[in-house]
């Protein structure tokens, strides 16, 4: 009989053959069970949707195979096959575009964002890679002890009441720069060849989904001005779409999911465009934040 490890993450309970060294969530039941097993499936994917050099993607599941991994998803056995064989990118893979992807199949919408709670307000913080989301949002629990449901991906669940974000993991992903100037406490790298590590604070760490109310989406300027911009219309909701996470996959595969979530999120929200510096110092960063903040309360 085989032995699994046992996990909680975004909305599933992962029964995996093989051990996760990420931070997970405690140890409750969610909502949906999935598994991860040794790669001994013969995948067989038929009326194929989305076909690119790295990923096959079909009503009943998907083949990824990113540089020397392969993730294969059977959707009716809910199983991930994959081969791990120590590669330190096997992690964020499954983590990151893997889990997101079949959490489409249960009707959960990935978003590229970060996602806090502040005082009143549950607010998604999105924008390109480097544009400050996990900076914003290490800062705020510093400076505010806002607690946070995700750094880098949220995922989106709808109910009768509306949208809801579901909490991933309690890691985040910040610059060496930034964990010394804020005296964070990294945990390990996040890849060998580049000076960005993983840091957590678990007592901030929110486990139960939230309705979000604002959106707040980063961007950065070669001018050397702030500027806080609230966004309504069909602007909001373009903003919205390009922020979901592997947008190419999930636009041809799941086209309506997406159009219903991101339509009722933003009736659901105010939104505003943050624009900074693209060189901010960390004492910059104080005067951005609290100028959003006074605005936003």
């Amino acid at each position: 009989m085989t032995n699994f490890y046992r996990y909680n993450i975004f909305n599933f309970t992962l029964y995996s053959e093989f051990p996760i060294q990420t931070t997970v969530l405690d140890d409750t039941e969610q909502d949906f069970k999935l598994y991860i097993k040794n790669d001994r499936y013969e995948p067989c994917l038929q009326e194929i949707i989305f076909n690119h050099s790295r990923i096959q993607i079909c009503k009943t599941g998907f083949i990824f195979k990113p540089l020397n991994l392969l993730f294969n998803y059977n959707h009716l056995q809910r199983t991930i096959y994959t081969r791990p064989e120590k590669n330190y990118l096997y992690e964020p893979y499954l983590l990151g575009p893997v889990m997101s992807l079949t959490a489409c199949y249960f009707q959960q919408l990935p978003l590229h964002a970060a996602g806090v709670i502040l005082h009143n307000c549950n607010l998604l913080i999105m924008g390109n890679s480097g544009s400050g989301k996990s900076t914003f949002l290490f800062y705020l629990m510093q400076k505010y002890k806002a607690r946070y449901i995700s750094d880098d991906i949220v995922l989106l669940k709808k109910t009768f009441s509306g949208i809801e974000a579901i909490p991933s993991y309690p890691e985040l992903k910040l610059w060496n720069d930034i964990i010394l100037q804020l005296q964070a406490e990294p945990i390990k790298a996040v890849h060998p060849q580049i000076k960005k590590f993983y840091v957590t604070d678990r007592q901030l760490f929110c486990d139960e989904s939230i309705k979000p109310n604002i959106l707040i989406f980063l961007q950065t300027s070669t001018q050397q001005r702030f500027s806080i911009e609230e966004v309504k219309g069909a602007r909001k909701w373009a903003l919205l779409q390009m922020n979901i996470y592997r947008k190419p996959w999930i636009e041809h595969t799941f086209k309506e999911l997406m159009f219903d979530y991101i339509s009722t999120l933003g009736h659901q929200c105010r939104a505003y465009v943050l624009t900074r510096p693209l060189n901010l110092k960390l004492n910059s960063w104080e005067i951005y934040i609290h100028d959003f903040i006074e605005k936003l309360l």
